[in-house]
């Protein structure tokens, strides 16, 4: 009956004992409630008390997961910097990872591993606190869950996570939410809108994201080569507005495109563009600050973001930074003026033009700083040892 629900045969899984079990099964007991691992949901109702630290210690098992073999995206590259950055005197950090240094692949494989496989492998660890930095989890009996809300794109947005995916973005991501003993938000806009749709909910913190060193101004190339743009796929990224706007620009830039694109929305920016327009895929950090710190402005039209990371990224590289009227990107990057509404392609074009002229007038006032990952991992840890 619980397959049922889901709509599809999955391939069966092996269990800790041997057995062989249907990963749909599981998946679909956790979404619709039939059954399944059920461990504690909050310190009301732990189990087990078992505290593997010593008096002012808190140990933290750390799902790296989505770190693990794939694209520098901002969930992966915000794993990354909290893995390296939260470790202190104070907190131990256990990383909790599958063999090997391949991706998790497709919704079922994810929920497989956060809802099974994970909990068993932070159940070793002896931690008080299980932090997951993606989008579901479980946390085994005994142990805190603090899981990290990069956005509301689940609910908001679900047909672009994936029309067969429902039932995970839908279904799992917003129940981690709800049975979560913190939710650890990464911008004030985030948390109005999670508390907002979700009302109710417990603890539920902000603490926003962290830069890797690097980001700095150092080898900037004033009115560089390009206009860029990073990040330029699902749709709400609006990239198309941004082609329609360079047709109102008199001998704009060549636009530059980091990040992955569809071939059909590839052709049409050819299209509308010709021979201005490159597409150089994923890049390595080091890649992209480069590509930040010579670029005549960087373009941020996105229609939804938890977080500014594009806008800030670009500000801390030295970059004039043209963007699109949305919370998150207001709260990231206060001190420069939104172009207006993200879908408003005059008002784009028109910024971008002024952009060109005065890029001075896109940079945030002098005295602006990124937060660190440093300082981010800080914050964390505070919050991290009032749940231990």
């Amino acid at each position: 009956m619980a397959q049922a629900r889901i709509g599809r045969a999955v391939p069966p899984w092996t269990t800790a004992g041997g057995q062989e079990a249907s990963a749909g099964a599981w998946v679909a007991a956790m979404v619709v409630g039939l059954g399944g691992p059920q461990p504690g949901t909050g310190p009301g109702n732990r189990q087990v008390a078992t505290p593997a630290r010593e008096v002012g210690l808190v140990k933290v098992a750390f799902d790296t997961q989505t770190a693990i073999g794939g694209r520098n995206t901002g969930v992966g590259r915000t794993t990354a910097g909290l893995a390296a950055s939260l470790p202190a005197p104070g907190c131990e950090v256990a990383l909790v990872r599958r063999p090997g240094d391949s991706p998790i692949r497709g919704a079922w494989e994810r929920a497989w591993w956060e809802q099974v496989a994970m909990p068993r492998r932070a159940a070793r660890t002896g931690a008080s606190v299980l932090l997951s930095p993606g989008f579901s989890a479980r946390a085994p009996a005994g142990m805190a869950l603090a899981v990290v809300v990069h956005d509301l794109l689940p609910l908001e947005r679900p047909r672009e996570l994936g029309r067969r995916n429902g039932w995970y973005w839908r279904g799992l991501v917003p129940a981690t939410w709800r049975r979560a003993d913190l939710r650890l938000c990464v911008s004030e806009a985030t948390r109005q809108a999670l508390v907002g749709r979700m009302p109710g909910l417990g603890p539920t913190a902000v603490v926003p994201h962290g830069l890797e060193e690097g980001f700095t101004p150092q080898g900037f190339q004033e009115l560089g080569g390009h206009i860029l743009v990073v990040g330029a796929w699902p749709p709400r990224k609006n990239i198309h507005t941004l082609a329609a706007a360079l047709t109102q620009v008199a001998d704009p830039p060549r636009l530059v495109v980091v990040g992955r694109l569809p071939p059909s929305a590839q052709s049409g920016l050819e299209q509308a563009l010709g021979t201005g327009v490159t597409f150089p895929g994923y890049l390595d950090t080091p890649g992209l600050q480069a590509l930040y710190r010579g670029a005549a402005a960087v373009v941020a039209p996105s229609r939804a973001e938890g977080y500014g990371f594009v806008p800030v990224e670009a500000a801390a590289c030295g970059a004039p930074v043209v963007m699109s009227d949305i919370p998150s990107h207001r709260e990231a990057l206060p001190g420069v003026e939104p172009y207006g509404p993200a879908d408003n392609a005059e008002a784009l074009a028109a910024a971008l033009r002024a952009c060109l002229a005065d890029p001075g007038a896109f940079r945030p006032p002098a005295g602006w700083r990124p937060r660190t990952w440093g300082e981010a991992a800080h914050l964390y840890r505070r919050a991290l040892a009032a749940l231990a």
